[in-house]
């Protein structure tokens, strides 16, 4: 069947629909082609419905304006209970301004249950410019373009593999759902996306795009199936399962990514672009596998591009006996890595990139190790930058490049590139370090401003890697900065320290040092010792 030349409110089996609705053992074919809203394979649209579709294989070609849905273009005030759904390589959903979905184009204050659901068309690297859900515009979905919940019911997602390429012109873009927005609970099981995912511009995550509310999260997965053309691929805030999440997650183990995530901007991160008020996050639910690779310009991390309010920790086992034995630093195989993902561009271009996270603000990270590998000019083992949060009982074992030209790289840090109004403990860097302005064993800079009335301390920290740089350079610290009150205590420096500013003036070279390459006022050092060699090849 074939329809064309309709405008609003379009379905094989109904333009509109309201009230109790049940369908059983339908299998759908044909194409539409509408110039308007409401577009839908079965139903264009859904006023207070409450809809039960059981046993459903569609093979559906659809395109109108907005609101356009391999089943239904729109739900509105709706409850929508979906099993046994599936469909093959002869089906697509295309909306010319916004709204698509391989299911929904937009469900609105709607409730979903969508269980068992199998969307496949399996592309090629040289087919890789195909398209099957597709918006010019802003949201679309594996699933639902724009989802928003209702106080009837939570939301549901169970047993879904979306396995075909999914493109929006502008924003919002999700493995299964473009946006999500509930005052309850999104809860996703068993839910898998395996394909090519791209948005233009912001907001790609491989489940969510963005996600506005609590979600739980068990057994889902981003993979690639057959060696195709599959990644997923945006601007800023793209990440494996969520671009920006806003809410508490809870996660069930096991959760894995082995989809390569590509951004162009900044907030780009193995698990998510950006998290907020997200609860506490463990390392022990979520895996990236190692050939996973997160590129952007900024704020980039294996488990999130920027952390904001929320708390990130490993298993406490990690310290469970002490790593200082008499005086010697533990091997650093005693410390097993939680992460070996490869963080930022080839070319050391990347700002605030950071092993695990690229930006930390009111966060508190602890017994985490990272063995990724890092490439930025603003660089660290685990953070590229931290705010006002404490990290502790952490090591590094990630590996830092800041690019061919050592001139250009601005901050490097062993686990912190730059720790501002934070607090360090227990920290232990074991890789040799690059060259950059400045450079610290542990943390690049050390700043606590004035307008932080609380004092901040670096205390029982080490360092066992050579550290090398331009300007300021410091086994702990390279630079501890402003006149806010801040102590380093109880650290110690195991690696050669070298100075490598190559113009032979002193006035460049401001400052190398066992401990610390440069500290202003208010600081103070106490119960520190420096057990390596300082040399200086320029002024």
């Amino acid at each position: 069947v074939d329809i064309r030349k309709v405008v609003n409110n379009c379905g094989f089996l109904a333009g509109s629909a309201s009230g109790n609705i049940a369908l059983s053992n339908i299998d759908v074919s044909g194409s539409i082609d509408a110039k308007g809203n409401g577009i839908g394979g079965l139903i264009g649209t859904a006023n207070e419905a409450n809809i039960t579709l059981t046993d459903c294989q569609y093979a559906t070609k659809v395109e109108g304006s907005q609101r356009v849905g391999g089943l239904i273009g729109q739900a509105n005030n709706a409850t929508l209970k979906f099993t046994g759904v599936s469909t093959s390589n002869d089906f697509y959903a295309y909306a010319h301004d916004s709204y698509v979905g391989g299911l929904i184009g937009e469900a609105k204050q709607t409730a979903c249950q969508i269980d068992s659901v199998a969307l496949s068309y399996t592309i090629t690297d040289e087919d890789g410019d195909v398209r099957i859900i597709k918006s010019e515009g802003d949201y679309a979905g594996g699933l639902i373009g724009y989802h928003s919940g209702n106080n009837q019911a939570a939301s549901s997602f169970s047993r879904i593999n979306v396995n075909c390429p999914i493109y929006a012109q502008e924003d919002y873009v999700g493995g299964l759902i473009g946006y999500n927005s509930d005052n309850k609970t999104t809860s996703f099981t068993t839910c898998t996306f395996s394909s090519l995912l791209e948005g233009h511009y912001s907001y790609v995550g491989g489940l969510v795009g963005r996600a506005e509310g609590a979600i739980s999260m068990e057994s889902c997965r981003t993979a690639k199936v057959g060696g195709g053309a599959a990644t997923i691929k945006g601007s800023s805030y793209v990440g494996g399962f969520f671009g920006y999440l806003k809410g508490k997650l809870s996660l069930t183990a096991p959760n894995e990514m082995y989809l390569g995530i590509k951004g162009r901007g900044s907030c780009v991160g193995g698990i998510a672009g950006k998290l907020e008020l997200f609860g506490t996050l463990y390392m022990k639910d979520f895996q990236l596998d190692a050939n996973v690779e997160v590129t952007g310009s900024s704020e980039l991390g294996s488990v999130a591009g920027a952390m904001i309010s929320g708390y990130l920790q490993g298993e406490e086992s990690l310290w469970s006996q002490s790593p200082w034995d008499g005086g010697k630093l533990a091997d650093p195989t005693s410390f097993t890595p939680q992460i070996t993902a490869r963080i930022g561009l080839d070319d050391g271009s990347s700002t605030n990139a950071g092993g695990l996270v690229g930006y930390a603000e009111n966060c508190s990270l602890k017994y985490l190790c990272a063995q990724a590998t890092v490439r930025g000019k603003r660089a660290g083992g685990l953070v590229g930058q931290a705010t006002l949060s404490t990290i502790s009982h952490c090591v590094n074992r990630s590996s830092v490049d800041t690019g061919s030209d050592y001139k250009t790289a601005e901050l490097v840090g062993g686990l912190i590139a730059e720790a501002l109004d934070c607090d360090a403990n227990n920290l232990i860097n074991y890789i040799d370090l690059p060259s950059a302005d400045t450079t610290g064993g542990v943390i690049g800079r050390f700043k606590h401003t004035p307008d932080d009335p609380n004092k901040r301390e670096v205390a029982y920290c080490a360092n066992k890697g050579a550290v090398k740089g331009n300007r300021l350079i410091g086994g702990i610290v390279g630079y501890a900065e402003s006149n806010g009150r801040k102590e380093i205590l109880h650290c110690g420096n195991y690696g050669t320290i070298t100075g490598e500013n190559q113009s032979g003036s002193e006035s460049d070279h401001s400052g190398i040092g066992g401990i610390a390459g440069a500290v202003d006022a208010n600081t103070t050092l106490k119960g520190c010792a420096n057990h390596g060699d300082l040399s200086n090849k320029g002024g």
